[in-house]
């Protein structure tokens, strides 16, 4: 199901774009190193249970962790196949994020509903030379009722970044404060602080 087939009416997408492959798989290779370390503390166990050190019951303990390894270990295979159903958009009302490996998903953080808007960009980025762009959407990162949703791997992720700034602070502006009900003049926008102002 393509990005366009779930628009409004009047809804027009501004930008739209997957993230980078390289970035987005890379991410999950932290999680398969701890994984080869989580199945290295594994072996004694499994070690001790095939020299019948251990009984058959102690699968009830080993079997969850083996799974929890086994996650750990596939993750970037996940990764990859899951990168083919990612896709982020950026319309004139909101922002969408396309996921599922199985079935297809939509995120749909509305304008008027994001808390705020910043963009990382930390070891991994630089490597490939993209960076994340964050949308919270509520009260605010520790509220309760508060979703995170992380636009990945964005190349040129400062431009997407303003991008998405504008739209959102104009949308919200528009709702907060009507066009018709704006003054033409407010002396108020060009206003500067001074330090050595009297009060």
């Amino acid at each position: 199901m393509d990005i366009q087939q779930i628009l409004d009416p009047n809804e027009k997408i501004m930008w739209q774009g997957k993230p980078n492959f390289l970035a987005f798989c890379i991410r999950s290779v932290p999680a398969m190193i701890f994984g080869v370390f989580w199945s290295l503390f594994l072996v004694p166990f499994y070690w001790a249970w095939w020299t019948g050190k251990f009984p058959i019951f102690v699968w009830a303990v080993l079997g969850p962790h083996t799974l929890v390894a086994l996650g750990l270990l596939t993750a970037p295979l996940f990764q990859i196949i899951g990168w083919k159903y990612v896709s982020y958009a950026i319309t004139n009302k909101r922002v969408i994020v396309q996921q599922g490996i199985i079935g297809r998903g939509y995120n749909l953080i509305d304008f008027d509903k994001i808390s705020d808007v910043n963009v990382h960009i930390g070891v991994l980025e630089k490597i490939t030379k993209t960076g994340s762009i964050q949308v919270v959407a509520g009260m605010g990162m520790t509220q309760p009722n508060t979703t995170r949703n992380a636009l990945v791997g964005i190349e040129n992720p400062y431009e997407v970044f303003k991008l998405l700034k504008k739209l959102y602070f104009d949308i919200k502006t528009d709702i907060e404060y009507p066009n018709k009900l704006r003054p033409e003049t407010n002396p108020g926008y060009n206003t500067e602080y001074s330090k050595n102002e009297k009060q």
